[in-house]
């Protein structure tokens, strides 16, 4: 990772229909969550299916008669849809963060984040707080954990944590070298600049 980018997010309904006509409206969970409340109010009998992106929820409403989309203005273009309404999402802070991919990371330049990725043994009483702790000893800030299963075997998850610094700067590298303790792998993804959004 050798870079972060934050872009504003808008949602439209998309479709080839005026309103009135539409049945069935496609769009990805997270859309729906965010345009409930517009579609309460505005299509309350059509029904609601979720796919795997706004994207693919474009592609279906551009194939299928009295269907809409809830996706953004680009795939309008990209599936020949007409915009029925814009902005429809209830949140005017609505971003989402891209990382930029490279081979390598820039040097540090005092204001960075860093992402990992690692695994701890499971079984290991404490072993994902032992890791974890690592990061306050060296006055390390974590902005961000998730898991994901690892696939390795049931219930076994990777942890994707973010934290404050680069992994040139001393005490994220101390930190680094001490957290293979408590770790089965671990992969720094990258140090990058970090962004306000």
């Amino acid at each position: 990772i050798r870079a972060e980018v934050y872009l504003p997010v808008t949602q439209s309904l998309l479709s080839r229909y005026q309103l009135s006509a539409i049945r069935k409206v496609y769009s990805h969970p997270q859309a729906f969550g965010q345009s409930r409340p517009w579609l309460d109010q505005h299509l309350p009998h059509a029904a609601r299916v979720e796919v795997s992106s706004t994207a693919k929820a474009a592609e279906l409403a551009a194939a299928e008669n009295y269907t809409a989309a809830i996706s953004s203005e680009v795939c309008a273009a990209l599936y020949h849809l007409d915009v029925v309404a814009k902005d429809i999402t209830t949140a005017t802070d609505n971003t989402t963060r891209f990382f930029v991919l490279g081979q390598s990371s820039d040097a540090p330049t005092g204001d960075d984040k860093t992402l990992l990725m690692f695994t701890v043994d499971h079984r290991e009483p404490g072993a994902l707080c032992g890791a974890l702790n690592v990061f306050a000893k060296h006055q390390i800030n974590q902005t961000a954990i998730n898991s994901r299963p690892s696939r390795q075997r049931q219930w076994h998850y990777m942890f994707f944590v973010e934290i404050m610094g680069h992994e040139q700067d001393h005490n994220v590298a101390s930190a680094l070298e001490e957290i293979k303790a408590y770790c089965l792998d671990l992969v720094v993804l990258g140090s990058y600049p970090h962004q306000s959004y």
